[in-house]
């Protein structure tokens, strides 16, 4: 993905177990060959893990010139969370 704001975006899930609800305020990724963001902004999203983005069994992931701010998560990662389930 290219060039690309991602603001407010919520997933704090309701039911108080992990489920994909709440997981990635902005971008939820689980699994794939490759993800690549380029010159985006996440910002002010929110989400119990992966405040903006949240990949999962991701082979490989690239980040380039995109800025993170203003994110949160309650329980991990406030920009981002990356977990390989492997």
């Amino acid at each position: 993905m290219n060039n690309i704001l991602f603001r407010n975006g919520n997933a704090s899930g309701a039911d108080g177990t992990l489920s994909d609800y709440e997981k990635g305020g902005a971008i939820l990724w689980s699994s794939g060959d490759n993800a690549t963001v380029n010159n985006c902004t996440f910002t002010n999203n929110n989400a119990n893990y992966g405040g903006a983005l949240y990949c999962s069994n991701i082979a490989n992931i690239y980040i380039n010139d995109t800025v993170f701010s203003q994110n949160t998560a309650s329980s991990y990662g406030g920009g981002a969370y990356l977990i390989d389930n492997d």
